[in-house]
């Protein structure tokens, strides 16, 4: 039995609930409003607010207007530096400036971006008539044209966050746990945080929720990046340990073709949606029933057959996950922090052979 098999079982639960393709044509513009400022004479020019903003998503069917808003009471001209995505760089170009709003001077500069889909980076270079020359940080922006593109940038901010934790917190084990509940009875982007058997998943709702903020604007929903989110922590898993230096070692990619699966909140209508007091959101999904840790093999086989239409070696496979992660009793009521396997960190064939008494698979 290899581990990797159950993991494309998995793959596949997380993914049977996919509804139609969403197009990038659809995507919605996201807004914000400006930041509040108050000019200081004599000041030196500041950067205030500025537009797209780091992480946001643009579409490649128009150019992109880049805006800056700059705090100086005698601003004399401000220039943009664009780095695009096949590794080209501008110079920095004068931009025009506009009417003055809320104390700031508005400079616009238009990135033909149309045809050209990829990250984007940008400089604003800032100078008054006193001489001052400010450069601002690198801004980072995504021009996407399909889904897949979208999909691709979603999963790199998922895998950064599973980097940042690491390794403090395994959070792309705990993204695979919340994967499985979330799909259990439907991948809908909702769990009921009132059952104890999801204690401890705010944890990865929340490590979520900007990243489900950078892309709904865009056809990608919160069930979406919830099942990228467990996807892409199984490839993340797999990797080699030598010493401080960690390689990547990726063999199964646990691909995802489709967004726009519906949010509980959008199917409430449903009757067998029935969530927490009839108000569904995140936190507050419809009620699942999930696996105890006393069930027996008949009822455990049945179970994954009602709900997954699984076999036996399905469910076999897909237990496997408990390769990775560990048990805390707050959220389970087991206290193991070395897991259920002796190397809980990756994943590897080790649940399956550990089982048998070995350490490994074969």
């Amino acid at each position: 039995m290899k581990c990797s098999y159950a993991f494309t079982l998995a793959a596949a639960t997380l993914t049977v609930a996919s509804t139609s393709a969403a197009t990038a044509s659809s995507q919605k513009a996201k807004t914000r409003e400006l930041t509040e400022y108050t000019a200081t004479a004599g000041q030196q020019p500041e950067l205030v607010d500025y537009s797209p903003w780091t992480d946001d998503i643009r579409d490649s069917d128009a150019a992109t207007t880049l805006t800056a808003y700059v705090g100086d009471d005698s601003i004399k001209r401000v220039r943009f530096k664009v780095a695009y995505p096949d590794g080209t760089m501008s110079t920095f170009e004068l931009g025009s400036s506009s009417d003055t709003t809320v104390a700031l001077t508005t400079w616009t500069y238009s990135v033909d971006t149309t045809g050209q889909s990829g990250t984007y980076s940008y400089k604003v270079r800032m100078a008054d008539d006193d001489g001052h020359i400010i450069d601002s940080d690198w801004i980072e922006f995504l021009v996407a044209d399909s889904d897949a593109e979208l999909i691709a940038a979603a999963r790199s901010k998922i895998s950064a966050l599973c980097d940042d934790a690491w390794p403090a917190s395994n959070l792309c084990a705990k993204f695979i746990r919340h994967g499985f509940h979330d799909c259990v009875g439907g991948c809908d982007g909702c769990i009921d945080m009132s059952n104890g058997d999801n204690a401890g998943l705010d944890v990865t709702i929340a490590a979520l929720e900007p990243v489900v903020d950078m892309f709904e604007h865009h056809g990608v929903t919160r069930a979406d990046i919830w099942v990228l989110a467990a996807l892409e922590a199984s490839v993340w898993s797999q990797q080699t340990s030598t010493d401080n230096d960690v390689e990547v070692t990726t063999t199964y990619p646990f691909t995802m073709n489709w967004i726009g699966r519906p949010n509980c909140e959008d199917i409430a209508s449903d009757p067998e949606v029935d969530c927490v007091d009839g108000d569904c959101s995140a936190e507050r999904g419809p009620h699942r029933d999930l696996p105890g840790p006393d069930l027996n093999t008949h009822e455990l086989l049945e179970y994954f057959q009602t709900n997954f239409n699984f076999d036996t070696r399905d469910t076999v496979a897909i237990m496997g996950a408990h390769t990775l992660g560990e048990l805390a009793r707050e959220n389970s009521g087991f206290d193991g922090p070395v897991g259920w396997t002796s190397n809980n960190q990756f994943l590897t064939n080790n649940y399956y052979g550990e089982l048998i008494g070995g350490t490994s698979a074969t």
